[in-house]
């Protein structure tokens, strides 16, 4: 978990609820190293909780069109990353996918 980010707030101040499964999503995404793929949160969070494949896609939708998270397409659009999008603690960074 990005140890600067308060996710919780992050949500509230987006106006969505904070909900266990939103929260756990940015905690993952916060704490990778590069952007990762849908299928990899939904494996890693399914290790430990309950989770729909469907929740957590319908997950990082709303957070990507909230602008908390990015979606990165890869050059032969085959392949979808997500990452924190660029905020108070987290600067624009390049992709090469």
């Amino acid at each position: 978990m990005c140890h600067l980010c308060d996710y919780v707030k992050l949500l509230k101040s987006a106006g969505i609820d904070p909900t266990q499964t939103r929260q756990q999503v940015l905690e993952l995404i916060g704490k990778s190293t590069e952007p990762i793929s849908a299928q990899e949160i939904c494996d890693t969070l399914q290790k430990t909780v309950k989770v729909h494949r469907a929740t957590i896609f319908r997950t990082l939708e709303l957070l990507v069109q909230a602008g908390i998270l990015e979606r990165i397409t890869s050059a032969d659009h085959r392949s979808v990353f997500y990452d924190l999008a660029p905020n108070q603690n987290h600067r624009p960074k390049p992709y090469f996918y």
